[in-house]
């Protein structure tokens, strides 16, 4: 990955946070290095390998430090995540082909002293050996199941629409991510609803038609930071029978995850 690809803004960031920090390697990954960004969506994704990962507090005075970095490139606040590893953690992640180090170091611009250690990998490398990691896909289904479960007893008590929304959000992004996870298949750092479904459909046989059937941005509008920002869908609870029709939906991705990983064996 070249930094020609990516959001130039995002890069000073990253640039900026690298020169502060003087890590061992720091990666701007995610869409903003892919350059498939949506200029007013994607967060800006940042990875720092130090020899040891500094304490909570630390990480924390960092991120607010990087906050208004962004606000001077953007003129406006953008979301940025910065994602700590000990060189240990990095070095032990990138052995696993779904790993974020590994993914990071496929896609992301890498700012380093040490290229010989911190470069690029080709994705597409046949002769490259990795194992797969399967406690992704054990935690994404678990979440899946609790923020379901969590969706219908706030449907039950009555709660606000954004509660119960961001409930139904969670639980079919992580159902989708579980089922890709499942199929050992790359996907974005999203929670976008309608493109990890795009991607379900692409790499799942079974699903290849398969359709929600409430609108995927309904749910999309209760995902991260889209909730501070004037609805430009209907509600979720304005739609009829949304309730039965949102487990059943997410229910079935979940029951294809559980399949497809039993197929499996490995």
């Amino acid at each position: 990955m070249t930094a020609a690809t990516c959001d130039p803004r995002a890069l000073s960031v990253a640039k900026a946070v690298h020169e502060r920090e003087q890590p061992l390697a720091t990666i701007l990954f995610g869409s903003r290095a892919r350059g498939d960004y949506e200029e007013r969506r994607s967060d800006i994704d940042i990875m720092l390998v130090q020899s040891e990962e500094p304490d909570g507090e630390y990480k924390g005075s960092v991120e607010a430090w990087a906050e208004g970095v962004v606000r001077a490139a953007y003129g406006r606040w953008v979301p940025v995540q910065l994602v700590w590893f000990s060189e240990h953690e990095f070095s032990e992640g990138k052995r696993y082909i779904n790993h974020i180090a590994t993914q990071a170091m496929f896609d992301g611009v890498i700012m380093t002293q040490n290229p010989e250690e911190y470069h690029n990998r080709d994705a597409a490398d046949e002769d490259a050996e990795y194992e797969y990691d399967w406690t992704p896909y054990a935690e994404r289904l678990r979440h899946a199941e609790a923020h379901l479960i969590a969706f219908q007893d706030l449907v039950d008590l009555g709660r606000i629409d954004l509660l119960i929304g961001q409930q139904a959000q969670n639980a079919l992004e992580h159902a989708m991510k579980a089922l890709l996870e499942a199929h050992s298949a790359r996907y974005q750092r999203t929670h976008n609803i309608g493109d990890l479904l795009g991607r379900v459909r692409d790499v799942d046989s079974d699903l290849r038609q398969f359709q929600f059937s409430i609108p995927p941005d309904i749910y999309t509008q209760y995902a991260g930071d889209q909730v501070y920002r004037p609805p430009n869908q209907p509600l979720l609870s304005e739609q009829p029978d949304y309730r039965e029709r949102t487990v059943a939906d997410a229910q079935r991705i979940i029951d294809r995850a559980r399949a497809v990983r039993e197929s499996r064996g490995d």
